[in-house]
């Protein structure tokens, strides 16, 4: 910084670091359907051309409805309250990947949440929990005691991201209860790999992606939580499922 002859304080703008700004904000406002302002190439690099020619076409593609995509930066300070914190780069890339996520299958989602993530050895696991719209038919192959698809366990399909800079979303397999009780003998760390098999001195017949959708589901169980009386036993003539709840419209906060 320096001073002109009025001793007002002139700050020196650094330009690489100044289309390196105006390229993260061109990004936001291109996962949300917005037209960022266009700028000239001429000072422009090689490569700040190739990335100015890929947010071109983002700019092209429809608005998604943005209500169905995980807020990830409101929950940012309650986060941090709890002790769980992500730095500012990781949530930016976290949301951008999110808003991906819808871009690509939002038309068979009806909402999102983000759900947590999953420390690996080699890679870690971003995961999204969602509620889709209509739910397919479980396969034949699928075991008779398995729950079907939108009911029970398997109420919710989730997507797992290992590089949200690519935000390449894999969506996960339900989960059928024998794989959910042989997950309670593993005791081993996730690779960050999908498809690695599953050693151990406990035999695990699936690969990594089914031991983590299995975990998912035990601690979705074990950490959701509601006041008491929030919920209530299902009406009999609605009761397909004899553990069914459904909202208390008589609950009062106390």
């Amino acid at each position: 910084a320096s001073s002109n002859a009025n001793g007002i304080q002139q700050l020196r703008i650094d330009e690489t670091e100044r289309q390196q700004i105006k390229a993260n904000i061109d990004r936001v406002l291109s996962a949300y359907g917005r037209t960022p302002d266009s700028k000239p190439n001429s000072n422009l690099e090689e490569d700040d051309a190739v990335e100015d020619a890929q947010n071109e076409e983002q700019n092209q593609a429809e608005p998604i409805d943005v209500s169905k995509c995980a807020d990830i930066l409101r929950y940012e300070q309650m986060l941090k309250y709890a002790g769980i914190s992500f730095d500012d780069e990781e949530l930016y890339q976290l949301q951008c990947a999110c808003v991906q996520l819808i871009r690509a299958r939002g038309s068979d989602i009806a909402n999102t949440r983000f759900w947590g993530k999953v420390h690996g050895t080699r890679q870690d696991y971003y995961i999204v929990e969602a509620k889709l719209n209509t739910y397919p038919e479980a396969a034949e192959s699928v075991p008779a005691q398995q729950e079907q698809p939108g009911q029970g366990v398997n109420e919710f399909v989730y997507f797992v991201c290992t590089d949200l800079e690519s935000a390449s979303w894999t969506q996960l397999e339900d989960v059928s209860p024998e794989q959910i009780k042989k997950s309670r003998e593993i005791y081993r760390l996730f690779t960050g790999d999908l498809s690695a098999q599953v050693g151990g001195r406990q035999h695990f017949e699936w690969n990594e992606a089914q031991l983590l959708r299995a975990q998912i589901a035990r601690i979705s169980c074990a950490t959701v939580v509601a006041p008491a009386e929030y919920y209530q036993a299902a009406a009999e003539e609605e009761e397909e499922n004899s553990f069914a709840v459904q909202l208390n419209e008589e609950f009062v906060p106390a």
